[in-house]
């Protein structure tokens, strides 16, 4: 029997989902992302994550072929490697707002890696801004290669350094009209320039007769996955989880003027030519299970399924308040985390509020794609996947569906990022069969959510209220 693995290296779990060629998965395996501590700073425990690698894939390489193998994982985060190719020191943890670059470097990054060119605006977390802070606090650094989570394994596999181009925009020093590195930044740090990058997957090497891709970054890694089983060109890909990123990829380069930093980001694509542009809500898990927290719901399938019950057979009597977060439609990425809540109506009860949430990510989705389309000159309807655990609620669903006007295909996968990783290793392998028996799989799993005429008043009153809302504000 013939193998692929994908892993997807996270904050809280790493995990591994072996496949077959025919398409079907044949074992799952997770566990707890570890961590150390040092010097105040929390950094991933590589010995514990290159550990579960290497078991899963002898126990893989115990039930057949291994093929091919793929990762994904955090963005930001590096391993910082000697020159002999030693690890030094083990990546810290990428949110730690700590680990990041004095007024005086961050004054440089914004003259050499203006968000034009590196296609991210500065937001203190970028893998370069870890690096300036860590080779100033351990001067073993400064002559030290770096690599992120992904394209370490592959090297710890392969003896092949590279970097991937998603990981590589992570970093804040990538070039992404030119896919390459901007050198002129690492120059003025006084930084050797990164290994090479190259697009997802790409073959990196082999060992123990398996082939090894390149992966990325775990948003992209989804999109990866989307993008090896859609036939279209252009489409939408929404990955809902912690935060929600709405990401258009086009085919070709269009003319981004007119595209604010705060509105998102633009992206190297997988081929050539191609662009992905983003859009999030960075609240949005935060925001779906704010009331669950509140009221110290356990059992939050059941909960979610007779609100969605009580909430339909209620009269809508139109919003019991309006939110503004911190990554919406209203004011784009900001570095506040900050939550607003607008016109609230005080005796509302909880299912008012869990409607009115749904409804403000319902507008949200309209508006960051009427954003996104209007910016790039397109007009028509584009497919439009989404991921997530949250699919599985069927108003909220149905409500984002209503708001976009047109269907929504859901995959039947928690794990389309762990999907793109195997399907990155497929590519690297050139196993064009395998490939097609996996987009199969997934394909004829997934169901279309369509509008429902029975919430439309919802949503027109909902849209009116916020376009008021956006006028208070920007008056």
């Amino acid at each position: 029997m013939n193998l692929y693995l994908g892993f997807d290296i996270g904050t809280t779990n790493i995990k591994a989902i072996c496949i077959s060629d025919c398409g079907e998965i044949i074992f799952e395996q997770c566990e707890r992302t570890q961590f150390n501590e040092k010097d105040g700073h929390s950094f991933f425990d590589l010995k514990s994550i290159d550990s579960f690698v290497d078991r899963i894939e002898e126990i893989a390489r115990g039930k057949g072929k291994l093929l091919g193998v793929g990762f994904s994982s955090i963005g930001e985060s590096t391993v910082a490697l000697s020159r002999k190719g030693d690890v030094i020191l083990y990546p810290p943890l990428w949110s730690d707002k700590a680990i990041t670059s004095n007024q005086e470097e961050r004054e440089v990054l914004d003259k050499l890696s203006p968000f034009k060119r590196c296609g991210i605006i500065r937001n203190g977390l970028l893998g370069i801004e870890k690096i300036l802070y860590l080779r100033k606090k351990y001067s073993e650094l400064n002559d030290a290669i770096f690599l992120p989570l992904t394209g370490y394994q592959v090297y710890r596999k392969t003896g092949v350094m590279a970097w991937d181009y998603s990981q590589a925009v992570r970093s804040g020093g990538f070039d992404i009209l030119k896919r390459e590195w901007n050198k002129e930044l690492f120059e003025a740090f006084n930084i050797s320039p990164f290994a090479t990058p190259y697009p997802i997957g790409t073959i990196a090497g082999e060992y123990k007769g398996t082939v090894y891709s390149y992966g990325g970054h775990d948003h992209i890694m989804g999109l990866y996955g989307i993008y090896s089983l859609s036939n279209e060109k252009n489409f939408f890909y929404e990955s809902m989880g912690t935060s929600s990123v709405l990401t258009m990829y086009l085919s070709s380069s269009p003319s981004l003027i007119g595209y604010q930093p705060k509105e998102g980001s633009v992206l190297a694509g997988f081929n050539s030519s191609d662009i992905i542009l983003t859009r999030s809500f960075r609240r949005f898990g935060a925001l779906n299970s704010l009331w669950t927290r509140l009221l110290d719901i356990k059992d939050e399938k059941a909960f979610f399924k007779e609100a969605g019950r009580k909430i339909e057979s209620t009269p809508f009597k139109g919003l019991s308040f309006l939110i503004e977060a911190d990554g919406d439609f209203i004011r784009g990425n900001t570095l506040d985390g900050e939550v607003k809540f607008h016109h609230v109506i005080p005796n509302g009860s909880i299912y008012d509020a869990i409607e009115s949430t749904y409804l403000y990510l319902s507008v949200g989705a309209f508006k960051l794609e009427q954003a996104l389309k209007e910016l790039v000159k397109i007009d028509e309807e584009l497919p439009y996947y989404v991921g997530g655990a949250i699919t599985k609620d069927d108003l909220f669903m149905r409500l984002r569906s209503t708001a976009l006007n047109h269907s929504l295909i859901a995959l039947n996968t928690s794990e389309i990022g762990i999907m793109g990783a195997i399907f990155s290793a497929m590519n690297a392998y050139c196993d064009i069969n395998a490939k097609n028996a996996l987009k199969e799989k997934l394909l004829g799993t997934s169901r279309v959510i369509y509008p429902d005429d029975r919430l439309k008043k919802r949503i027109e009153s909902s849209k009116l209220q916020y376009e008021k809302l956006i006028e208070e504000i920007n008056k």
